[in-house]
């Protein structure tokens, strides 16, 4: 067991590394605005041919690609090449909603052949997360839609994409794919509540969240037996033996506690913080080209995205490197990277804030500074001889 943990441990934190090192990269070595947005039409290429092939999964026309060992997810898990667990499929597409957004929120910046392969990019997303049969991104997914409409300005290209995509939703898509997000709805969730209807709230709410009630409740437990751990920690990937309450608490917060103590989750969430600091920075630039008639691009949708993100991370480690969903951080980092790079303003544009100075006469002022006498009040006068 030792030697398992070590080697899977060593994985999880390759794979952090290399995302952080990858992060890096994005920001030192994408040095214009036609690179980063060939980056994120990349990612939008990508990431519409895997909602493309969970659309065929959803239909029959594509088999499952992960064995039988994978089965415990039901034989209606829908993941693509994304691994068998249900959220990091659901997640990553609307990782895609917040690139094709941007798109669409920055239409002078980006052109007509990008605001296209957006409209294409959402409406698979979309799909993609319906057919994924992930409760946990169904919700994250409402929670992102909301802080686009109501944090922030709202601009008529975000309207438009929405109603693009209702349009491309509702009207073109193929009903053998309507059929089938319709009957995973009712097999994750209305079937499900039907069986607890009689029930009261917590038995409505524990008959759909996979367990994940037991889980937190063992792990708060866990944390009040074992409160040295509180402060500092256990040690990454040590909840399992730290604890003794499951794999994980399915629950970030709780997580991190047991793992890298209140100190860890502090940090954490400062991270999230820097990058909600950095996309308001961007966001006041934005404001501030505006009013000298340029248009910049502006990247609302990552505070959205955070948020959301803050609200999945009560339900997994979907923003960790962690157990089959690692991949998604290294994605959400790239995304982070590049939504907020500066080269995306364009050349000659708002400069850098620059954080305002004490001018040197006030400095001089002060009650340390060396007082110097003034020049005399009367014209000078030679004494009597």
């Amino acid at each position: 067991d030792n030697v398992k943990w070590i080697g899977v441990t060593a994985v999880f934190l390759f794979h952090l590394w290399g995302f952080i090192f990858a992060y890096a990269a994005f920001r030192m070595f994408v040095r214009s605005r036609s690179q980063a947005l060939r980056l994120l039409d990349l990612f939008l290429v990508l990431g519409g041919i895997e909602a493309l092939l969970v659309c065929l999964q959803g239909i029959g026309v594509v088999g499952r690609l992960w064995g039988e060992r994978y089965d415990v997810y039901g034989t209606m898990a829908y993941s693509g090449t994304l691994g068998p667990n249900r959220t990091l499929p659901g997640h990553a597409f609307i990782l895609i909603l917040a690139v094709a957004l941007g798109y669409w929120r920055n239409s002078s910046s980006v052109g007509p052949v990008r605001l296209a392969l957006a409209a294409v990019s959402g409406v698979l997303a979309v799909l993609g997360i319906g057919l994924a049969g992930s409760r946990t991104a169904w919700v994250v997914a409402i929670v992102f839609g909301l802080g686009v409409l109501f944090v922030g300005r709202l601009r008529m290209g975000v309207l438009i994409f929405i109603a693009v995509v209702a349009m491309g939703v509702l009207a073109v898509t193929p009903t053998r794919i309507d059929e089938s997000i319709s009957e995973m709805y009712d097999y994750r969730l209305t079937v499900k509540l039907e069986r607890a209807e009689n029930g009261d709230l917590k038995e409505r709410f524990t008959s759909v969240d996979a367990g994940r009630l037991k889980l937190w409740t063992q792990g708060i437990e866990a944390l009040g037996s074992h409160p040295y751990v509180v402060p500092f920690g256990a040690g990454f990937n040590n909840y399992r033996y730290a604890m003794h309450a499951g794999v994980s608490a399915h629950n970030l917060y709780i997580t991190s506690i047991a793992e890298l103590g209140v100190v860890g989750l502090f940090l954490y969430l400062m991270w999230l913080k820097s990058i909600l600091t950095e996309t308001g920075r961007r966001i006041r630039q934005a404001t501030l080209a505006s009013q000298k008639h340029r248009h910049i691009f502006v990247p609302s949708e990552m505070r959205a995205l955070v948020l959301a993100m803050m609200v999945s991370l009560t339900a997994g480690e979907i923003l960790y490197p962690y157990r089959p969903t690692f991949s998604f951080l290294g994605m959400f980092l790239m995304i982070a990277a590049l939504l907020n790079h500066k080269v995306l303003r364009g050349p000659g544009e708002v400069p850098e804030e620059v954080p305002a100075q004490e001018p040197a006469t006030a400095a001089l002022a002060s009650r340390w500074a060396r007082r110097v006498p003034g020049p005399p009040t009367e014209p000078f006068r030679r004494p009597n001889q």
